[in-house]
């Protein structure tokens, strides 16, 4: 990846499901600038096959993979990532300082995760893929500020040393 140029992270979960196809497209229509974007498709063969047929416009360089284990290193390499809700990869964002547009949720289970992001002002929450291309655009763009602050602000929240701090306090527990 060149770091001279803005990466988002689109991330369609270990099945890739959601709306991965319509936001690369969605990306590639409405962004006006030269960028990078990793599209992580987890076990969904069918769509990684489809995405690496596909032709893109010049200044868009697509980097498709599938089930990946080093998804902190394209997070580092990242400045925006749209996902899902889930619970994990919301804390990986944060520990990384990366904002994000979550575009989908598992009800009931990942659902409490939206208020959460969007009113830390961490990312926003929209499910159009077109949206989502325009806050992109953005981000990138006019409101690059607004970027810069968010990453920040996950910096603030996230917590790379919770798992050690749970172990503690219930180790501390046990011994009492």
């Amino acid at each position: 990846m060149d770091p001279r140029k803005p990466a988002i992270l689109l991330v369609g979960g270990g099945e890739g499901m959601g709306p991965v196809e319509r936001t690369v497209e969605a990306l590639s229509k409405v962004l006006d600038v030269e960028f990078q974007l990793v599209v992580v498709c987890g076990r969904n063969h069918k769509l990684v096959e489809r995405l690496k047929r596909r032709e893109y416009p010049a200044g868009m360089q697509v980097h498709v993979k599938g089930f990946v284990d080093n998804m902190p290193e394209f997070m580092f390499a990242s400045d925006i990532m749209i996902t899902k809700a889930g619970p994990g990869t919301i804390s990986e964002a944060l520990i990384c300082g990366l904002p994000m547009i979550l575009n989908a949720y598992i009800p009931c289970q990942e659902e409490a995760n939206i208020p959460y992001v969007v009113e830390n002002e961490v990312g926003l929450f929209e499910r159009n893929p077109h949206k989502v291309a325009l806050i992109v655009k953005g981000w990138l763009g006019d409101q690059a500020g607004q970027l810069r602050a968010m990453a920040q602000r996950c910096r603030k929240l996230g917590q790379p040393d919770a798992l050690f701090n749970i172990v503690r306090e219930l180790s501390s527990m046990v011994a009492a």
